[in-house]
């Protein structure tokens, strides 16, 4: 399936382009508006098979008036048997039957437009399994190429990259919104207001519903202007493609969407912000503790750093440097400055909840994930100095999370995490000694610490890890049903295993039977 492209001003004269165009918005803004009146939110009847029709009737009629090959008869069966099969919604009552026209007449329409981009003998059983993807991305991606034909025909050429552009920087800010707003609870409130808001007007839902339609018929009529695949795959200039293939992003799209992105942590600040100042109560939901609280949403804020970074890569990799470089730059680092917050942020709501609620493997290996991503933005935004070299920002953030790795080996985790929670419990007297006695059973690397607590803990508490530590087997029995344990060769040997082996020894806790 070839890529589509924006501009056919090479395939066909303007007056029989703008005609063209013309006729496409004819069909699909109509056929739209019937489909949105008379299917959105309605109960299955006649409105199917007059839907149906409609659509159908357009995709003919724009294709009998292509210049090029017309559609294979392939097309044209399909279409006229999803319409007979959408006539059993006017004739049948059952949900299930209805269902299954749903379903056969959207794969028909799909086939329908997939025979347009592959010839129909060429279609198997893997052009089929991937036809809804194939499918949508043909009508998405043709859909997009006429409405910049649009904007081309009215002399607007300079609005489609600010089109494009600000289509990006609201996916963005949108996918950046729903990431944050699990880790503030005043955009928390936004979004639930909004969601309700949505949930509460029909007229929006049934004006998506429209734009949805819209961009569908577009994209299958457009299709259908084209005609053959051969036809479809020799139309189009490189409008909007890069020299060698890709899509480009000038100055002034990449600006606007690092700035929507910008924007975004800067009313995440401020929302965080005014959350801190307030009261309590406006900070923490109902039924929420403090370190809840803060416990909510750091994964997510990772994730929206990460995202930021991938998008900068991604720009700055398809980027047309015009004159603007600079300024480009200087948000890009700004965006790299707010991730590296979000992330420091993160980190710190982990801490909040390791004094609240004590140290584990999993807290400690998020906070060096942070760590991680935040060492890999300072080097991206170094890298930012000039156009990014990808491979040599790949390989030093690969080194860095060697380093990490190796420090997680290295040093030990467990002694570590006991000596934490046994200093947080001489503070406050809290300790969950269940979840050391789960480590210890799960890592050996945490026993010699263990029994060295053991006269600091409550007598109830020390007689509970001495019993599990009692219980703990340092030979093959870990891997492998006891019937078949036995001691571990000299190949096996770890030194942090052979240390706990000595400190269970010497405190009298080995196993009957141990090595």
């Amino acid at each position: 399936m070839s890529a589509l492209r924006v501009s056919r001003s090479a395939d066909l004269p303007p007056a029989r382009e703008i005609a063209q165009l013309a006729e496409l918005w004819a069909w699909a803004l109509p056929v739209a508006l019937l489909g949105s009146w008379t299917c959105f939110a309605q109960v299955p009847g006649v409105n199917w098979p007059l839907w149906t029709a409609a659509a159908a009737a357009g995709f003919l009629a724009v294709n009998r008036r292509a210049d090029r090959p017309r559609a294979q008869p392939y097309a044209s069966l399909a279409l006229a048997f999803a319409v007979l099969l959408s006539i059993g919604a006017a004739v049948t009552a059952s949900p299930h039957a209805d269902a299954l026209i749903f379903l056969a007449v959207a794969g028909l329409c799909a086939f329908a437009v997939l025979s347009l981009a592959t010839p129909a003998d060429e279609i198997g059983p893997a052009a089929l399994a991937r036809a809804p993807l194939a499918v949508a991305r043909l009508l998405l991606a043709e859909a997009a190429a006429r409405i910049a034909d649009t904007f081309a025909a009215l002399r607007m050429r300079g609005a489609v990259p600010v089109v494009r552009a600000s289509t990006l920087a609201l996916g963005l800010a949108a996918t950046l919104f729903l990431l944050l707003s699990a880790a503030d609870p005043t955009m928390a409130g936004w979004r639930e207001v909004a969601w309700q808001a949505i949930l509460s007007w029909t007229f929006l839902a049934r004006d998506v519903f429209f734009v949805v339609l819209v961009l569908a018929l577009l994209g299958a009529y457009g299709l259908a202007a084209r005609g053959s695949p051969a036809a479809a795959a020799a139309s189009g200039s490189a409008a909007a493609a890069a020299p060698g293939g890709g899509l480009r992003f000038s100055d002034l799209e990449r600006l606007i969407v690092l700035g929507a992105a910008l924007s975004l942590f800067v009313v995440f600040f401020a929302a965080e912000l005014s959350s801190q100042l307030g009261s309590a109560a406006a900070y923490l939901a109902p039924g929420e503790t403090f370190a809840e609280a803060t416990h909510r949403g750091f994964g997510e804020m990772i994730l929206a750093a990460a995202l930021c970074a991938l998008v900068i890569l991604t720009l700055d990799r398809r980027a047309l440097r015009n004159g603007k470089e600079a300024s480009v730059r200087l948000v890009s680092w700004g965006v790299i400055a707010a991730s590296m917050v979000v992330v420091a942020s993160a980190y710190q709501r982990v801490r909040y909840y390791e004094s609240a609620y004590g140290f584990t493997e999993p807290r400690l290996y998020v906070q060096v994930c942070c760590a991680w991503v935040t060492i890999a933005l300072a080097l991206l935004a170094w890298e930012q100095r000039s156009a990014i070299a990808v491979p040599r920002l790949l390989r030093h953030a690969g080194l860095a999370a060697v380093v990490c790795v190796a420090g997680l080996s290295y040093f030990n985790c467990a002694a570590w995490i006991v000596s934490a929670n046994l200093a947080r419990y001489q503070r406050t007297g809290k300790l969950d000694v269940s979840y050391l006695e789960r480590l210890a059973r799960s890592s050996p690397d945490a026993v010699p610490a263990l029994i060295e607590a053991l006269p600091r803990l409550a007598p109830a508490d020390a007689r509970g890890v001495r019993q599990t530590l009692r219980g703990i087997r340092l030979d093959r029995s870990m891997a492998v049903p006891p019937a078949s344990a036995r001691g571990l060769s000299w190949y096996e040997w770890s030194l942090r295993r052979a240390a706990a082996r000595s400190a269970l020894r010497r405190a009298g806790l080995a196993a009957p039977g141990s090595p």
